[in-house]
């Protein structure tokens, strides 16, 4: 399973009521990670309307334009779509769970990324994110 540019937004986030339809499936021994702070999933995707904040699907103008203006979160759904959106907007940070409306995902992070007509330049991609993955830390014997 690739990764493929989003067909749909999440429902709420479209401005759509009606409750989510059931994620498909993901092949076997794929792992997903699901939402770790998921009593701020309300809060989170009012922030987000209110800043009319919106899912944009990895490809096209909106794409480019967002990836032009600064660092950007991203999401990889259940079905392989990539989804980003700026990270901060008018000062305030968004949270990833607004891209798939807290639902579980293959990936998720934030990125700088330059480019325009299709052509990407990846300047740092990561994994960051406070409420897909857990961050363990352990330290290491003195020596």
């Amino acid at each position: 399973m690739g990764i493929k540019a989003a067909t749909s937004q999440p429902s709420s986030i479209a401005g759509n009521t009606a409750p989510n339809p059931p994620a498909p499936t993901p092949p076997p021994g794929t792992r997903l990670f699901q939402n770790t702070r998921a009593n701020d999933l309300t809060e989170e995707l009012n922030k987000a309307q209110r800043l009319g904040v919106k899912p944009i699907r990895g490809t096209g103008s909106e794409f480019e334009q967002a990836i032009n203006e600064g660092t950007i979160k991203w999401a990889v759904t259940q079905d392989g779509d990539l989804l980003v959106m700026p990270k901060y907007v008018q000062g305030q940070e968004l949270a990833h769970t607004v891209l798939t409306n807290g639902q579980p995902v293959l990936a998720a992070g934030e990125a700088e990324i330059a480019g325009t007509e299709g052509q990407y330049v990846g300047i740092e991609i990561n994994n960051h994110t406070g409420h897909y993955f857990s961050i363990h830390i352990r330290r290491l014997p003195n020596r």
